[in-house]
């Protein structure tokens, strides 16, 4: 083992926060390969323990006060309707949303 750490990967929507199950905004890697997320709230609120014990901190806050389309953590179609910038799913993927008959 080399003790380098793997490269973090962004952070989406279904990364959520350890305390509270919001969208996670904050990845903290600790020693040992365990990492913890939170959502900007907790990470205001702990963030003067995490950066004592953290050996890296991802920090996507920022993303909060960006632009629709300048990041794309989303934007809105002609219908009105929010859509977010993630990869399409795969063809049979069970998170595919489906029609539901009426």
């Amino acid at each position: 083992m080399t003790g380098a750490i793997a490269p973090t990967k962004p952070l989406n929507a279904l990364d959520v926060c350890d305390r509270c199950g919001a969208q996670a905004y904050v990845r903290v890697v600790l020693a040992g390969s365990g990492e913890l997320l939170f959502c900007a709230h907790h990470n205001r609120q702990h963030a003067d323990a995490l950066a004592k014990i953290a050996i890296e901190i991802q920090d996507e806050t920022a993303r909060l006060t960006q632009a629709p389309g300048a990041g794309c953590p989303a934007r809105l179609s002609a219908g009105g309707r929010v859509s977010m910038c993630a990869a399409p799913l795969p063809a049979g993927d069970p998170r595919q949303p489906r029609s539901i008959a009426r």
